[in-house]
């Protein structure tokens, strides 16, 4: 489990428009520089449409100290 919180998560997902497939929000995230930890748990999160931020940390749920 990574020690990133929810709101350091979102800060790599800001600017993004939602709705978003999983593809756009890591290529996002990397574009803001988003560090290993928060790229790992993107990848790890299922291949869907993501209806907000929200929906986004949800899903990533444990990985980001969330259960």
């Amino acid at each position: 489990m990574s020690d990133m919180s929810p709101i350091e998560l979102q800060s790599y997902l800001g600017g993004i428009e939602f709705p978003v497939r999983k593809a756009t929000l890591l290529e996002h995230a990397r574009s803001q520089g988003a560090e290993a930890d928060a790229i790992s748990l993107l990848e790890r999160i299922p291949e869907r449409e993501y209806s907000s931020p929200a929906d986004v940390t949800s899903e990533a749920g444990e990985g980001i100290g969330l259960s």
